[in-house]
């Protein structure tokens, strides 16, 4: 047993392959953009940790200079930092989901269908020539979200799952939590992630800036 963090896994001195807008099909012959940020292992293959979302895989969240994890040119929200996970043999994935970001389409957050699509993606990369067949998924929130629908459609390759801080039941967890009807928190986010993208307004780096500057919601 590991008796400390570092322990667990030590970087190798791998260089990192960026490849940007990589196109996916899904089963209904849509197509899905995603980057993919991955060890340069040559012939080796590697595992992926991938995440599929609304929030553009393009935009860049620059945290607070406190945070451990301090800011890098490939840092994105609530997604898996490529700096620790790549030098330690792991690909990663982000798949803008439909109508999201460069994915074309209707955009239907939080759906059945994003499940589906997931699992799609899931299978997909896990075919490339350079990943290993084996796919995890890590991310928070929506992230967290997302990871649940796509488990529940049991894709073969999908083979371990890290969600945290989301919803399972955004009936009970969000519109009705503890019982008390409080839409306010799904308004906003609906206003700062989703309408944007109908309305037509470019999204600034903090999506509730983003919200207030142009006066969406």
């Amino acid at each position: 047993m590991a008796k400390k963090f570092e322990d667990v896994s030590q970087p190798r001195d791998y260089k990192l392959i960026v490849e940007k807008d990589v196109k996916i099909t899904l089963r209904d012959g849509a197509i899905l953009y995603a980057d993919v940020l991955r060890p340069d292992g040559g012939s080796e293959q590697f595992p992926a940790i991938m995440n599929m979302g609304p929030y553009q895989k393009d935009r860049l969240w620059i945290p607070p200079d406190d945070l451990e994890e301090k800011a890098n040119p490939y840092l994105a929200w609530e997604t898996a930092n490529p700096m620790w996970w790549c030098p330690r043999g792991y690909a990663l994935v982000r798949v803008d989901s439909r109508g999201s970001g460069k994915s074309p389409g209707q955009s239907e957050p939080n759906s059945y269908q994003e499940g589906v699509d997931f699992h799609d993606a899931i299978e997909y990369v896990a075919k490339l020539p350079w990943c290993s067949g084996n796919i995890g998924t890590l991310g928070v929130s929506y992230h967290a979200n997302s990871q649940w629908r796509a488990a529940n459609t049991q894709p073969p390759s999908l083979k371990a799952i890290i969600p945290w801080e989301g919803r399972a039941d955004l009936y009970r967890d969000q519109a009705f939590h503890g019982g008390i009807f409080a839409m306010g928190f799904l308004q906003n986010w609906i206003a700062a992630n989703i309408a944007h993208k109908h309305q037509g307004f470019a999204r600034a780096a903090n999506p509730r800036r983003s919200a207030m500057h142009t006066g969406a919601g």
